[in-house]
């Protein structure tokens, strides 16, 4: 495959650069400076949080045996409240997205600016090199939007420079994957994976160029030294894209539907409709997790830390977390918590001591790592779904009917 390389400049990106002198103008007299160089700060700056898609937080220490409000914030989700994506979290930054796009500061709660974007997919926050601020990516019907990660600028009122660069589908969505729409970009060395025009693309953070597309692919990419892994079709093989060039090499692992891919230090964890497994970054499958009692697997998102894997599955009765080894595929525990887990499994976020998941239209949840035992449960009033959540230093972020939470131990 043969990457695409840079076209020449359309109207709308003389205009956006044009706004980017703008903005390099006015941002130090409008806005602070990027926290982007703050390495003391824990992140969560896209789905899952990491390019590995692993949702694992180390040094992050959330609720842990209750939870209380830090501060809540309005947040319009629309009609489809119980789907919303997970927050994220960069440079001391909360951003949530559902009819609008709301950045709040992580600490304090205040809102740093509203905007007019909407989208069903958690956004993904990257630097950007021609930019003193980050890139807000966001995913939608309409397309791909690079967005300034502070807002851009008020000027008399209105908003200036808040948007960097579009890329719009350039056709009508396919009603099989809806152009990609239901896969979160990803963010990884200066580039941001998202699909547009029913392909996986990698466009230039700070420009928007295309680097080059695979319309094979259509899983959430998992990245890992310099490696995109994907499912593509046709048939169940998995892919390895090479982040630059976007060579690809296929896996078939024969194995079912590929559902989703996790990507750690020692290796890949791949759901799919069938079983959950273990496979070597050479494509080689050393183990499998399979059990009658298990079914329905539907679109498996995993979450990887310190060789366990955790994962959402149903059961002929309801629905379980689970806890998985990653060196043989054995079963570490079962939770008894039916978790939310109806058409999407949303991830678990994991830290040292605790698994954080919502429940099947119930509260969100602290579930001890080490057994599976319930550490304690959340719910504000009458709350009926949660997103996915997001960590990041002392506190979790989620979302639920029309609130974006920041949770802390009391």
């Amino acid at each position: 495959m043969v990457p695409e390389t840079t076209a020449s400049l359309s109207r709308r990106q003389v205009l956006g650069a044009s706004g980017a002198v703008l903005a390099a103008t006015l941002g130090a007299r409008f806005l602070p400076q990027s926290t982007g160089d703050d390495t003391t700060r824990v992140e969560w700056p896209m789905s899952q949080r990491d390019p590995g898609a692993t949702g694992y937080a180390p040094t992050s220490s959330g609720p842990v045996t209750d939870a209380t409000i830090r501060w809540k914030r309005p947040l319009d989700t629309g009609f489809a409240a119980y789907s919303v994506p997970s927050p994220v979290v960069a440079g001391g930054v909360v951003y949530a997205i559902g009819q609008e796009l709301l950045a709040v500061d992580a600490d304090s709660g205040d809102v740093r600016f509203r905007r007019p974007y909407a989208a069903g997919v958690a956004p993904a926050v990257e630097r950007a090199r021609a930019y003193r601020t980050p890139t807000v990516a966001i995913h939608n019907a309409g397309g791909v939007t690079a967005l300034h990660g502070h807002g851009g600028h008020e000027v008399g009122g209105r908003s200036v420079a808040a948007t960097r660069w579009t890329a719009p589908h350039g056709r009508d969505d396919d009603l099989f994957d809806r152009g990609g729409t239901g896969v979160p970009p990803v963010a990884a060395d200066g580039t941001v994976l998202a699909y547009a025009d029913s392909s996986l693309t990698a466009f230039d953070a700070s420009s928007g160029r295309v680097r080059w597309r695979e319309a094979t692919a259509f899983t959430r990419p998992a990245v890992r030294d310099g490696v995109a892994y994907v499912g593509v079709g046709p048939g169940y093989a998995l892919g390895a894209i090479d982040l630059e060039t976007g060579s690809v090499e296929r896996f078939e692992l024969a194995d079912g539907f590929v559902r989703a891919v996790t990507a750690t230090e020692t290796g890949l964890v791949v759901g799919t409709d069938d079983a959950l497994l273990g496979v070597a970054f050479d494509g080689s499958v050393d183990w499998r997790f399979d059990d009658d009692a298990y079914r329905g697997w539907g679109d498996t998102r995993v979450a990887v830390a310190d060789g366990t894997a955790y994962t959402g599955i149903d059961t002929a009765d309801s629905s379980s977390l689970v806890a998985i080894d990653t060196a043989d595929g054995s079963l570490e525990w079962e939770s008894s918590l039916s978790v939310e887990h109806a058409d999407s499994f949303r991830p678990p976020a994991v830290t040292d001591d605790v698994v954080y998941v919502p429940t099947n239209g119930g509260p969100l949840v602290g579930v001890e790592r080490a057994t599976g035992d319930l550490a304690w449960q959340f719910q504000d009033g009458e709350t009926r779904s949660w997103s996915a959540v997001a960590l990041a230093n002392d506190a979790l972020y989620a979302v639920s009917d029309d609130f974006l939470y920041a949770l802390e131990e009391p």
